[in-house]
C-alpha cells in the first residue's frame, strides 16, 4: 500500500511540475517549414493548397470535410475533432493565409503559405503563428510532438500528392 501511494505522489507531482512549465511558457509561438517542389509550377502549387473542397483527395490526416465555400471549410481530422477553418488570399498566386474560425479550443492561430518561383520548381514555405491556451497541452506541444509536427504531416501529404 506504500508503494502504491508513492507512486500516485509522483505521478501527481510530475503532472503538477509539467503543468507549472506550462503555465510559464509563451502562449504564442512560430514555427516555420520550407520545401521546393522541383516540376512543380507555382500556379500548380498555389492551385493546390488554395482548393479546399480537393483536400480530402490528399490530406491523409482528413477524416472528413465539409467546404461552406472557397475560403471557408470544417475539417474533421483523423482523431475525430472538427474544426472550422478560413482561407485568406493575401497576395493572389504567392501568399496564402488560413486562420483557425473555431472558438473554445485550446488552440489556435494561422498557417501562411508564401511561394517562390525558383529554378525548375516552386519553393513553399509554411509559417504557423500559433497560440495554446492549456498549459499541459502548451508543454506537449513544446516538448512532446513540436511545435512544426502538423506543418510536417501537411508537406509529406502535399509532396506524396504532388509526386504520385
Amino acid at each position: 500500500m506504500k508503494w502504491i501511494i508513492i507512486i500516485l505522489f509522483a505521478i501527481v507531482v510530475v503532472v503538477a511540475i509539467i503543468f507549472l512549465i506550462g503555465y510559464f511558457m509563451p502562449i504564442k509561438h512560430q514555427a516555420t517549414v520550407r520545401q521546393t517542389f522541383n516540376a512543380v509550377a507555382p500556379l500548380q502549387l498555389w492551385q493546390v493548397i488554395t482548393t479546399p473542397k480537393d483536400y480530402a483527395q490528399w490530406r491523409r490526416d482528413l477524416k472528413n470535410l465539409e467546404v461552406i465555400d472557397d475560403l471557408h471549410w470544417k475539417e474533421t481530422s483523423e482523431h475525430g475533432d472538427v474544426i472550422a477553418y478560413e482561407g485568406q488570399v493575401i497576395k493572389e498566386t504567392e501568399v496564402f493565409m488560413t486562420k483557425i474560425a473555431t472558438k473554445g479550443l485550446p488552440f489556435g492561430g494561422t498557417w501562411t503559405f508564401t511561394l517562390k518561383a525558383v529554378d525548375g520548381g516552386t519553393e513553399l514555405t509554411i509559417t504557423e503563428n500559433g497560440e495554446v491556451y492549456n498549459p499541459l497541452f502548451r508543454f506537449m506541444s513544446k516538448f512532446v510532438f513540436g511545435h512544426d509536427a502538423t506543418l510536417k504531416t501537411y508537406l509529406k501529404n502535399l509532396n506524396h500528392h504532388l509526386t504520385k
